[in-house]
């Protein structure tokens, strides 16, 4: 939401969506949306594909998956502003193919997936040392 507030029923509970606000809803999920008090809104939305989902999953587990999103609402004003950046740049660009977009949906796909709690990413082995970061950082500065 950018503006205004929507009155949305999804799985038979109405919650009011206003800025600041996020609705997370699986795909196919059967949902309707009318203004609150008569005002008018401004709602803009993502749909991700199955397959993006699944392909995404995957990567963040290790293994193959089928992602099964819960419908959720997040109060997060400042992912909410995260996304309305990605939005606009989405909708000014050719195309969303570009090593920026990619990296702007990473970290959204992420909290897509932990917040559903769909999945959990996979924890990689292995790190360097305190040691060896403290040595990297030494022989950069020279």
């Amino acid at each position: 939401m950018t503006r205004g507030i929507q009155r949305q029923c999804v799985n038979g509970e109405a919650v009011l969506l206003g800025p600041g606000r996020i609705s997370l809803m699986p795909p196919g999920e059967i949902h309707d949306g009318v203004s609150s008090g008569g005002e008018p809104y401004t709602l803009k939305t993502f749909r991700v594909s199955a397959n993006l989902l699944r392909d995404i999953a995957e990567e963040l587990t290790g293994t193959s998956c089928e992602p099964e999103l819960a419908g959720t609402m997040i109060e997060d004003p400042l992912l909410a502003a995260h996304l309305l950046r990605l939005h606009d740049a989405l909708s000014q660009s050719r195309g969303a193919s570009s090593l920026a977009m990619q990296t702007e949906w990473l970290p959204f796909l992420h909290f897509l997936f932990t917040q559903s709690r769909t999945i959990r990413p996979q924890a990689a082995r292995g790190a360097l040392s305190p040691l060896s970061i403290y040595y990297d950082v030494e022989t950069a500065a020279d």
